[in-house]
């Protein structure tokens, strides 16, 4: 018996080639250590029962996602590659979005690097990096009372931040820990919608950063980023007694809730 008989069948919205990359990585991630053989690339697709054409996207994908390796020759075929450091990396984040009791450290990892790369940023920004991160902007302001768009164009305008940065190493890890905030971001937005007064005061903290940043002026900008990571004080009478109200920004700095309990 073949160790692929019993594979199920490949269905959905998603191509046949994505859902055979979907499953050779779930079998190779529970069966094979790093270097170990899959088989060849004809054995693997004569078993999957798919088209050679749909068997080369699949490997291609997990070859891109450093998943596997080929090797020519007669003892050759598909074999569960080392992972780069730029792949364990993404492993870890992975798992941070599936824990969310690791999402305040990955939260934490955000607020230290940057400081670093605004101050980059005014180092370095264009004049086109400057338009770039206006138009951020100027989509929050059309978005106060849109507050998904909201978030959305405010992550944008972080991540165009770390992309003027020289900083390639660190650059990328930002960018990979702010990825995983965007994908918390449905469940954060469903459950802690930020009062308008907050988001007002969001956005002018984004103004001041922006400014500060075209103005490469790197003191004030890295202070509006420490400001931007504090909470934003309340400021209105349903907040003005001291009680403390989700702020945009801030729900994206702690773990998304659980999903509701199931119920038969």
């Amino acid at each position: 018996m073949s160790e692929y008989e019993g594979f199920p069948p490949l269905a959905g919205p998603r191509s046949r080639a994505q859902e055979v990359a979907d499953h050779l990585r779930n079998m190779i991630s529970n069966r094979l250590a790093p270097g170990e053989r899959l088989g060849t690339k004809s054995s693997v697709r004569a078993s999957m029962g798919v088209s050679v054409s749909t068997m080369n996207e699949a490997v291609r994908l997990l070859e891109d996602s450093g998943i596997v390796s080929l090797r020519p020759g007669p003892k050759g075929g598909i074999f569960a590659a080392t992972p780069s450091p730029r792949v364990r990396v993404g492993q870890l984040l992975v798992a941070v979005h599936d824990d969310p009791g690791r999402y305040a450290e990955a939260a934490s990892v955000r607020d230290a690097l940057e400081p670093l790369l605004v101050s980059d940023a005014a180092r370095l920004r264009s004049p086109e990096d400057v338009g770039a991160l206006r138009a951020q902007i100027a989509i929050m302001t059309r978005s106060q009372d849109r507050i998904e768009r909201f978030l959305r164009a405010d992550l944008a305008l972080h991540e165009r931040i770390a992309e003027i940065s020289d900083r390639s190493l660190v650059s990328n890890i930002y960018l990979m820990v702010l990825h995983v905030q965007i994908e918390q971001l449905a469940a954060t937005v469903a459950s802690e919608l930020p009062s308008p007064d907050h988001t007002r005061q969001r956005l002018r903290i984004h103004e001041e950063l922006v400014q500060a940043i075209a103005d490469g002026d790197a003191d004030t900008a890295v202070a509006a980023m420490v400001h931007h990571a504090q909470p934003v004080a309340p400021v209105d009478s349903a907040t003005a007694n001291g009680s403390s109200e989700p702020d945009a920004c801030d729900a994206l700095r702690r773990p998304a809730p659980p999903p509701p309990a199931q119920t038969d």
